[in-house]
């Protein structure tokens, strides 16, 4: 099947099922021909040396303080993997690990004045991508493959790090030590309106393989009242679709993205390439269209249709995995929860994708590379079980049935670490990313051929990963 390959620094750029009575099948979908995803394998701590560095502080940056402390809505479930993780680190290296929570922008001006003064400031950062990317492009970040030890901690992630490597270089890294795929993005439904329709709870699609937009298009249409309507009336009509925290790029980038397949391909070893099937990217493409242009959508900045959707009238709500969850609003709400649908019902696999994910960093100028390389592998090897602690408190707090299990599992599954989310920070790789798919699905213009015309924006954004 035809390829577009662009070297960027050289020319760059179902019918709807029977009636909702049926009974459940809530058993495990079989996932044994979704696509290769990229996880985690179980490597020890032992295979890094033994140091003692007499109680030295071990000192994080992060603006989410729940990956270093306990918090307390989560810590029945997870406290034990924090504890452990902590233990093992101070164990292993005689260090006394400290936190310290900051905004962004308090880590930004701390690495830019590290940075002038030839100082790195700290040992750790977690911070998201978005603001990552910035400090990346500053030349404000190590280099993690530069780093003694971090191979070995790479292969515990199984091929995750190089996933997210461009050249030879990795500044930032997405993974599930920093519990990315709570921000996945997801489908939230009501199955109430659902089933007054006299359908089948979306469910049934997702284990059989058979969710997709178009089938999601399906049930908008036969649930929603606005469909023909010039001006509907947000206080009594049903709407098909809202996204709650989302923008319409990041909307229309969690569509395309849905397809699986990557904008920039691999990039482990060579520069950003944009490089996908020209087929599946066109019907990419117009899978975001038809859900876009979609009158159903409810996108109207005098209202929150966040609210609309937990008052009962709109079908579907696109947002991140854990939006509603832990705030008390679904409470008596019958709800369910989706991976983003498939733009093609011959994809292999559900792919959701990440927005903004908390990355690992470390700030340039240590003064001591080992150090920094021993910690930093050692937090993530450190860190295998994080991912799996917190689907496990979503599952047993939150899951409502054991259909909503299994939907929980199949989003986790199915997050996608995508380059032109990850790197949306660093301006030219946004532009000739995330925003060219959007402007194509906005504007009508012609990915393809629009990609050539976009050398300009990214070679200056390609020094930064030599």
């Amino acid at each position: 099947m035809k390829k577009i390959i662009c070297a960027l620094l050289l020319a760059v750029c179902l019918p709807l099922a029977a009636c909702a009575a049926d009974i459940p099948d809530t058993s495990e979908p079989d996932r044994s021909d979704d696509e290769s995803k990229a996880g985690t394998i179980s490597v020890p701590l032992d295979v890094l040396p033994d140091m003692e560095y007499n109680q030295s502080e071990f000192v994080i940056w992060t603006t989410e303080p729940s990956v270093v402390t306990e918090n307390d809505a989560v810590a029945s479930s997870i406290s034990k993997v924090f504890a452990e993780r902590t233990d093992e680190l101070e164990n292993k290296f005689d260090v006394a690990i400290s936190a310290v929570v900051m905004s962004k922008s308090e880590i930004l001006s701390s690495l830019r004045s590290g940075k002038a003064a030839g100082t790195g400031g700290c040992d750790l950062i977690l911070m998201p991508s978005d603001s990552a990317g910035t400090a990346a492009a500053e030349g404000c970040l190590a280099n993690m493959w530069s780093l003694p030890y971090f191979s070995a901690a790479a292969k515990s992630l199984d091929g995750l790090a190089e996933e997210q490597t461009i050249n030879n270089s990795l500044y930032m890294l997405a993974s599930n030590d920093s519990f990315a795929a709570q921000n996945a993005v997801s489908v939230y439904y009501n199955r109430d309106i659902i089933s007054k329709n006299g359908l089948k709870d979306p469910y049934y699609a997702v284990i059989n393989g058979t969710w997709t937009v178009d089938l999601m298009l399906e049930y908008i249409k036969a649930c929603s009242t606005v469909a023909d309507k010039r001006s509907p009336d947000i206080k009594t009509d049903t709407f098909g679709f809202t996204c709650e925290g989302l923008d319409y790029t990041d909307l229309i980038n969690s569509v395309w993205n849905g397809s699986g397949i990557e904008y920039f391909g691999a990039t482990m070893g060579r520069p950003i390439y944009a490089e996908f099937d020209e087929s599946r990217g066109k019907a990419a493409t117009a899978a975001a269209k038809a859900l876009i242009d979609s009158n159903t959508l409810l996108y109207d900045k005098s209202v929150n249709g966040s609210d609309v959707f937990l008052s009962g009238r709109v079908v579907f709500c696109l947002t991140v995995f854990n939006r509603y969850l832990t705030d008390g609003s679904l409470s008596g709400m019958n709800w369910g929860i989706a991976p983003m649908p498939k733009t093609e019902s011959g994809q292999e696999g559900y792919s959701c994708m990440l927005p903004e994910a908390l990355c690992l960093c470390v700030p340039a100028g240590t003064a001591d590379s080992e150090r920094a390389g021993l910690l930093l592998s050692g937090w993530i090897i450190a860190s295998g079980e994080a991912e799996d602690a917190l689907l496990k408190f979503y599952i047993t707090y939150c899951s409502t049935d054991n259909m909503n299990t299994v939907m929980m599992q199949t989003v986790f599954d199915s997050v996608q670490f995508t380059k032109t989310e990850l790197y949306s920070g660093i301006y030219r790789i946004n532009e000739v990313g995330r925003k060219l798919i959007a402007a194509s699905v906005t504007d009508g213009i012609d990915l393809l051929k629009y990609i050539r015309w976009q050398d300009s924006y990214v070679t200056a954004a390609m020094e930064k990963f030599k």
